[in-house]
């Protein structure tokens, strides 16, 4: 089912079909390398809907920036790991289909197990902005 990516500066109704294509599409995206097959969290933060384990609290519009821009949704640099990708590497509507992708997928309210890249209780995740729990 299409979900509107409100929110975002020419955003567009992404599709979680294609999303769920491009979640696993190597070498370009392939975000089950590190967030696992459905957002849960794997080497990197679980990005499920969930607002306790997840970036439940996430809007389109920060979403979009983690991915294009490899910020926080405090504008901070995301960890090393995460890349921003380029227009040639995710478009505005491959961004918008994976949106839809990932809020498509069960909420996880436990954050990810082995997530290496999540920080420690005393400092936050560098990749949310938050912390770790």
């Amino acid at each position: 089912m299409p979900m509107n990516a409100a929110g975002a500066a020419g955003a567009t109704t992404g599709d979680a079909t294609r999303g769920a294509a491009l979640w696993v599409k190597q070498p370009q995206l392939g975000c089950d390398t590190c967030h696992g097959l459905h957002a849960e969290g794997d080497t990197a933060p679980n990005i499920t809907k969930s607002v306790t384990g997840g970036i439940g609290a996430f809007t389109y519009a920060q979403f979009h920036q983690a991915v294009r821009e490899g910020k926080n949704k405090e504008g901070m640099k995301l960890c090393f790991a995460m890349v921003a990708f380029t227009t040639d590497e995710a478009s505005e509507q491959d961004i918008a289909d994976l949106y839809a992708y990932q809020q498509a997928q069960p909420p996880v309210d436990a954050p990810a197990a082995n997530a290496v890249y999540c920080g420690t209780p005393a400092a936050p995740c560098p990749c949310t902005g938050e912390s770790v729990k």
